[in-house]
């Protein structure tokens, strides 16, 4: 059950919307204005990325991929965790944070988890603030979360964050 990000061009904002599909088949419009035409964002968990490998590893490993098989079923039971779990979850709770983190690394390859990622996990779990977190480790899970926008990319660093999760 994923979050989708989608950014409204009339308000300058970005909302978080809950799908209860995998792949879902509309787009939702924008809660303040209504606007229809949002545009969807990278999130910093859509695209993760594996650690280095070397030529004769990449080439024997060419089918691998550092994104987990959906279908596999360690995956789906973990989301059907997260499904029962996510209208419990408070976004501004770290240690709800900590327990999403967890979940996340528990589908993901081995190998493509850098190791400050059970720092974080351990330092929400204590109960630091999760904005302090993710600003003192920004640099070193970037690349984990799916690195920096590309340059291509629309700047929407300047839009705010609205703070609510609402269904597509």
């Amino acid at each position: 059950m994923p979050i989708y990000e989608f950014a409204c061009n009339k308000c300058k904002r970005i909302y978080s919307f809950f799908s209860k599909r995998v792949a879902p088949d509309k787009q939702p419009a924008c809660p303040r204005c209504g606007n229809p035409n949002m545009v969807k964002q990278i999130s910093r968990f859509a695209f993760i990325k594996g650690t280095p490998k070397s030529e004769t590893e990449e080439s024997t490993h060419l089918e691998e991929s550092p994104t987990p098989n959906l279908d596999d079923p360690k995956i789906q039971k973990v989301m059907s965790e997260l499904e029962r779990n996510i209208d419990y979850l408070d976004e501004h709770n770290p240690k709800h944070l900590a327990y999403l983190m967890k979940k996340i690394k528990e589908i993901m390859p081995a190998d493509s988890v850098p190791p400050e990622l059970d720092v974080a996990i351990r330092r929400l779990e204590a109960g630091e603030d999760p904005e302090k977190v993710e600003e003192e480790m920004s640099d070193a899970l970037s690349e984990f979360f799916g690195g920096p926008m590309s340059e291509d990319s629309s700047d929407y660093s300047t839009y705010t964050r609205d703070e609510g999760l609402y269904e597509m």
